[in-house]
């Protein structure tokens, strides 16, 4: 199998920023050598590209793949594939190789990835129609990763705001499915918490509402010290 040097295959560049260059906000995602990016109100770069980050205190040099627009810091690699090869066989190809980055990276208290250790680098010369059938299970798994990713996220966005409305603002729904306390819902000062809680609810800990068996060596369970309990 012929190889060839990752500049071969494609274009490698780096962003221009400082790492504080980021915005609160932003419209734009700004890619530093954190594992997730933050945000920016300008973009210097709109492609499909493979930010690589290059430096990181353990070595550990992560990729993110991004296509759009989006600033970088000036540590951070941008690549972009040239005609006749699959970005996403190269991101790939890079992945397989984070440990081989790890124990060529210099520095000592910081692990810097060098702009020769990535040139020196190289991937299998295959065409491309065969570059996108290799790589095409991976892609399908990433974008099933993501989506549940995204699925969870949400879901768990849903499950706070719900606890909210239920257990903070003790807006649950009533016998007549209208929130409760906004309905005009009884409610009983609780000198145990210091605030009012719903008529009928009463204060205690886990053990009063719930049996625990210890199973193997028996180990001390820590239980919250008061907790809002009701009859259904």
């Amino acid at each position: 199998m012929n190889y060839k040097k990752l500049p071969d295959i494609c274009n490698i560049t780096t962003g221009k920023l400082d790492a504080n260059a980021a915005v609160a906000g932003g419209a734009y995602p700004f890619f530093t050598c954190a594992p997730e990016p933050t945000t920016i109100d300008s973009f210097a770069f709109d492609c499909d590209a493979i930010l690589l980050a290059g430096n990181n205190a353990q070595g550990n040099f992560h990729i993110t793949r991004y296509n759009g627009k989006f600033n970088a810091y000036q540590r951070t690699y941008v690549i972009t594939a040239k005609d006749g090869y699959n970005i996403d066989f190269i991101k790939y190809m890079l992945e397989l190789s984070l440990t081989h980055f790890k124990s060529q990276a210099q520095g000592s208290q910081t692990k810097f990835l060098t702009i020769q250790i990535l040139n020196s680098f190289s991937i299998p010369d295959i065409p491309l129609e065969e570059q996108i059938k290799t790589v095409s299970p991976l892609v399908a798994l990433d974008k099933k990763i993501n989506n549940n990713n995204i699925a969870c996220a949400e879901l768990e966005t849903m499950t706070k705001t719900l606890y909210d409305y239920w257990f903070v603002q003790f807006d649950f729904p009533d016998e007549n499915g209208k929130p409760y306390r906004t309905s005009g819902g009884e409610m009983e000062w609780c000198p145990r918490l210091k605030k009012e809680i719903p008529k009928g609810w009463k204060t205690g800990n886990l053990y009063d509402i719930a049996d625990y068996i210890n199973g193997l060596a028996c180990q001390t369970i820590v239980l919250p010290k008061v907790i809002l309990h009701c009859r259904l």
